[in-house]
């Protein structure tokens, strides 16, 4: 899975922008071939990923340097703007997990009650058949 994110300026020389599920943020080329940008591979081996930024570039699009350069400046703006989504999902998702665990224990102090109190009209009711 991947997401996709549109480039504000139309003078970079691919056509989109997406972060693979591994992290890897990729410029696609007109031919549909990905290629890692600079900025991705940097992040990832900064945080113990191993990527080479292989790929399989067609024709070199990716060593010109009308490419170089928008991947230098526009490249890393794209990328800082992938990994802040993902930062703020992951957020989203924490703040969810702990609103759900709060929920549980609600729940489990509720059932606890709940029992407890079963447990005392049952008593209450072997009391009064004894007394019967």
């Amino acid at each position: 899975m991947s997401e996709e994110i549109k480039t504000e300026k139309p003078n970079v020389p691919w056509i989109q922008t997406i972060r693979r599920s591994s992290g890897l943020i990729e410029h696609i080329d007109s031919n549909g071939c990905g290629h890692p940008a600079a900025a991705s591979v940097h992040w990832m081996e900064l945080n113990g990923v191993e990527c080479m930024g292989i790929h399989g570039c067609l024709g070199g699009a990716c060593q010109t340097l009308e490419w170089k350069l928008a991947d230098a400046t526009e490249g890393y703006k794209i990328a800082n703007k992938l990994l802040f989504a993902l930062i703020k999902e992951k957020k989203a998702f924490k703040e969810e997990l702990k609103s759900l665990k709060e929920e549980l224990q609600t729940l489990k102090a509720d059932n606890l009650k709940l029992s407890q109190m079963a447990m005392s009209g049952l008593k209450k009711k072997v009391k009064k058949s004894k007394t019967v």
